[in-house]
């Protein structure tokens, strides 16, 4: 028993002797890192120190032409979002332009079924009026008369005009031909008659003319 102890006690001595030699070992070569370091940095300072004006000139122009190319790529990229900015502002304005002309299209032309068939009472007023010219002026044809003036001052003040191309020229655009025949003293595709009168809404064509035209 008493050999054993001893032979513990000394594996335990050899024990701690290896911890202390890796213990030193580790610390010198954190030390021989350190004054590595510290070598080359003392070695950078010397260079420092050894450079030449010229050479310190050159190193500082190489910095500025480096913080040169830097600041003009910043520039660029500050150009290109602005010009990406204008275009989109561009675009939304193109946009609201449209959207307003198209909500003023729509405005304008709300009326376009109704004002079809307000023109038919317009039409068959005048026709009541045309028969009554014929006869002696009574109280009917100046009732008739009244009220085919109010029907025409709602159709100027939504901006209905009436087409009457006798004697025009024939357009395909707001003329529609019933009859052609000849005709003495008119160029040929000259309106000689106007057999229902035209309408326009906003300039555009509402209802075409049926014209008869000459030959």
């Amino acid at each position: 028993m008493f050999k054993k102890s001893s032979e513990e006690k000394e594996f335990k001595n050899n024990s701690e002797k290896i911890q202390q030699d890796e213990n030193t070992t580790e610390k010198n070569e954190t030390l021989e890192g350190e004054n590595e370091e510290l070598k080359k940095t003392e070695e950078a300072k010397v260079e420092e120190v050894l450079k030449t004006p010229q050479e310190i000139q050159e190193e500082q122009q190489e910095r500025i032409r480096e913080l040169e190319m830097a600041l003009k790529k910043e520039q660029e990229e500050v150009l290109q979002y602005c010009e990406a900015l204008k275009r989109q502002q561009a675009e939304f304005a193109n946009y609201k332009k449209r959207m307003d002309r198209e909500r003023d299209k729509d405005r304008k032309f709300a009326i376009k079924e109704f004002a079809l068939d307000l023109l038919q009472v317009v039409d068959n007023l005048e026709r009541a009026l045309d028969s009554h010219n014929n006869e002696e002026n009574t109280e009917i044809s100046k009732g008739v008369e009244l009220v085919l003036k109010q029907f025409k001052d709602v159709l100027r003040k939504n901006s209905i005009e009436e087409e009457y191309p006798l004697h025009e020229p024939y357009d395909m655009d707001f003329h529609e031909v019933i009859l052609k025949e000849e005709c003495e003293g008119h160029e040929p595709d000259t309106v000689i008659e106007v057999l229902q009168k035209g309408y326009k809404l906003h300039g555009k064509i509402l209802r075409p003319a049926m014209v008869k035209v000459a030959k």
